[in-house]
Parts: C-alpha cells; sequence; structure tokens
C-alpha cells in the first residue's frame, strides 16, 4: 500500500525513480524489521501447547525409563546379596 503511495506521489510531483526506490527500500527494510518482530514473540499458539506436551512425555518417559533400570539394578544387587 505504501507504495502505491510512493509511486503515485513520484509521479505526481515528479520526484523521479530515486524517491520512489528510496520509499520501497524504507518499505522492505520495515517488512523484514515486522518479521524478526513477529518471529521473536512468544508462541502461544496451539502447535507451542502440542510442542510442550511432547516434551513433557518425553520427559517422563525418560524418568520412567530410569527408575526402571534403577529397579532392575537394585533386583539384581539383591540377588547377588542373597546369594553370597
Amino acid at each position: 500500500m505504501l507504495l502505491w503511495g510512493a509511486a503515485l506521489v513520484a509521479a505526481t510531483y515528479e520526484f523521479g525513480i530515486r524517491f520512489y526506490l528510496l520509499i520501497w527500500l524504507a518499505t522492505g527494510l520495515s517488512s523484514l524489521w515486522t518479521l524478526a518482530a513477529w518471529a521473536m514473540k512468544a508462541d502461544h499458539s496451539v502447535l507451542a501447547q502440542a510442542r510442550l506436551r511432547i516434551a513433557e512425555a518425553r520427559l517422563n518417559g525418560a524418568l520412567h525409563e530410569e527408575a526402571e533400570m534403577r529397579a532392575m539394578e537394585l533386583r539384581a544387587q539383591r540377588h547377588l546379596n542373597s546369594v553370597v
């Protein structure tokens, strides 16, 4: 929209192509700045909630696996202690 306005002003007042290119560059930089700000914002969407649930499930799985391994080690140790 801003580019159309810049083109209209440049054509009406005969500023030439330099003015139009300057506005075009400013608009492009503004768009990049907006995209960067949008990319850095906190993600509160459904996808972010799904990512959190997946991370929680992985952590719970790792904790359960560690607990099972520890229980097996304790059983093996008890067995060795009872044999000796």
